[in-house]
């Protein structure tokens, strides 16, 4: 007996319902569902290899609108280029096929930063060499040069920085005096960790320039790569790299290893 009401009460609510007429479409009645946009910047898991990296680069390279010109790569040194997380004494020893990758990425137009977190710049200029990279990262064979720098746009930032061709190593120096900048310079406890700002030093105005569509940023500290990450975001609230997008790597850490897949 239920079941039989039952039965009635379901045919009896499908003909109360609003049918459509002749001519009338449903179209419209669906709910509109709004995807949220894409984020300007991405970060990957602390899973990548150099690799990852690489196929990101060839696809983006792919791409006829987007010419090595539109992308700021920068790369770290230690863990990132070479097989090592901890620099040590040691002459430094490539990370899978780090070289090879560089050197692709400068001949393909790319602007290519290397931008070591190390406190000693000198030794940051070593593994360079270490590598076989100095002749593409260094072509003119420009002495290292460190200065302090005041950014004026960005609420006057104080930098303090050391640069040689391609190679640029920038950190906060707010805490830091010039007389005491001497004693200071080679400190452990002073990382060269603002490495958004390290293109500057290389390729002057390059974020006003509004060439760059894309930055891509490599490294194997998950700390550096949230630093980079919150840089960029206020590079752009400041008016710089406007219409590009960010993706930033972050690699697994390596103990001396060089094949990591």
């Amino acid at each position: 007996m239920f079941k039989k009401i039952f039965t009635v009460f379901i045919f009896a609510l499908i003909f109360t319902l609003p049918q459509p007429t002749e001519g009338t479409s449903l179209k419209g009645k669906i709910p509109k569902i709004t995807l949220p946009l894409p984020t300007t910047t991405t970060t990957t898991t602390a899973q990548d290899t150099l690799q990852s990296v690489e196929v990101y680069m060839q696809k983006l390279l792919a791409n006829e609108e987007i010419e090595g010109k539109n992308i700021l790569l920068v790369l770290d040194l230690d863990g990132t280029l070479t097989n090592k997380s901890s620099p040590s004494d040691d002459e430094a020893q490539p990370r899978e096929n780090a070289v090879e990758f560089v050197k692709n990425m400068i001949d393909r137009g790319v602007k290519v930063v290397v931008s070591s977190a190390w406190h000693d710049f000198d030794a940051t200029l070593k593994r360079i060499r270490d590598l076989g990279l100095e002749k593409k990262l260094n072509p003119d064979m420009k002495n290292k040069e460190c200065m302090h720098h005041e950014d004026k746009l960005l609420s006057n930032t104080k930098l303090y920085v050391c640069v040689a061709g391609l190679v640029s190593s920038v950190r906060d120096a707010r805490k830091e005096s010039l007389e005491e900048e001497a004693s200071f310079s080679k400190e452990a406890g002073l990382v060269y960790d603002k490495k958004i700002f390290s293109y500057q030093f290389v390729y002057q105005d390059l974020g006003s320039q509004g060439i760059i569509k894309h930055i891509v940023f490599a490294d194997d500290s998950p700390q550096n790569v949230a630093t980079f990450t919150n840089g960029f975001v206020q590079l752009q609230s400041s008016g710089l790299f406007e219409n590009a997008q960010q993706q930033s790597f972050s690699l697994s850490r390596v103990f001396g290893q060089t094949n990591l897949e």
